[in-house]
């Protein structure tokens, strides 16, 4: 298939590719990433022992390591639950084989049109709210992200509004209204933390933030307040008070609480209650520990010896 729109966006190729598949999983694959021998040999047999909806692999990064995202509950491994085993932290698609079920959903949303960035945003959160069976796969194989993966569709720089533009469309879908609250609470926390706060972060250690931006950040926070009002009693005490600052207008506390690089205001929870909830840093330490050690390898060790 060949796809030439003149879009400098990944958005176009990816969603003709999905909706042209015939197979009853789809995963995706970028230009400079591999799958790990033999991985798909593990991963057809798991999808063949409880057909799942959605089945989760590892994701790995070249020169890192695996990234535990999602970071299920230990020895969890069928039936995951969007905001418990913590399915909104995996933005990507990669590694991630979706029954063609999904697809056709009525509110599946695809890869959000002609964007440079965030286009798996609003899918990925699809995906999860809507999966009535989710998967974590026991391999400790799966998908390698290569090195030149943040290179791939335009080195132009972005504004905050295009920045921000996926967060926007994602709340904007149909089937967020059906959310349960714990799913919204999930969901707020994941969009504020990893596509909202940090990219204030990135223009403030590029010295890029300008007034002009934060009505567009008070514009999104507002929408997520709205979503789950309260949640952020579970952000970390810097993360939520950076929200407080844009949200009140009150440049210079934004500035010193993007400075604050104190263990406890990056990670204590704003209130202590939610020290020990799924998205607090000690049951994820507790996870990042244990999780990798339940995995097995595609091909055991004896046999690639044999081999």
């Amino acid at each position: 298939m060949e796809l030439q729109d003149g879009i400098p966006s990944p958005a176009g190729p990816l969603n003709l590719g999905v909706e042209s598949a015939t197979s009853d999983y789809v995963t995706v694959l970028g230009s400079d990433d591999v799958y790990e021998p033999h991985v798909f040999d593990f991963w057809r047999k798991e999808l063949a022992s409880s057909s799942p909806e959605l089945l989760v692999g590892q994701f790995k990064v070249e020169g890192v390591g695996r990234v535990l995202a999602p970071a299920p509950r230990v020895g969890r491994f069928r039936r995951l639950d969007a905001a418990k085993d913590l399915l909104y932290t995996r933005t990507p698609q990669l590694a991630v084989l979706f029954h063609s079920d999904l697809v056709r959903h009525q509110d599946y949303p695809g890869f959000m049109p002609a964007a440079r960035n965030g286009e798996d945003i609003a899918l990925s959160a699809f995906l999860w709210s809507v999966s009535s069976s989710t998967s974590y796969s026991r391999c400790s194989d799966g998908f390698l992200v290569g090195i030149s993966a943040n290179d791939r569709v335009t080195a132009a720089p972005f504004s905050v509004a295009e920045l921000l533009a996926p967060v926007l469309f994602t709340l904007e879908q149909p089937w967020i209204a059906s959310l349960e609250r714990s799913q919204r609470v999930a969901l707020a926390l994941k969009l504020t933390t990893n596509h909202v706060l940090s990219t204030l972060r990135s223009r403030e250690r590029s010295a890029a933030i300008s007034e002009d931006d934060l009505p567009h950040y008070r514009d999104v926070l507002t929408r997520l307040e709205r979503l789950s009002p309260g949640y952020g009693g579970r952000l970390t005490r810097r993360d939520n008070g950076l929200v407080s600052a844009i949200l009140q207008g009150h440049t210079d506390r934004l500035l010193e609480w993007l400075e604050d690089s104190r263990p406890l205001a990056r990670y204590r929870p704003q209130q202590l209650r939610y020290v020990f909830s799924p998205s607090g840093v000690l049951r994820r330490a507790v996870r990042l520990a244990l999780v990798p050690r339940l995995l097995r390898p595609a091909v055991p060790a004896a046999a690639k010896e044999h081999a």
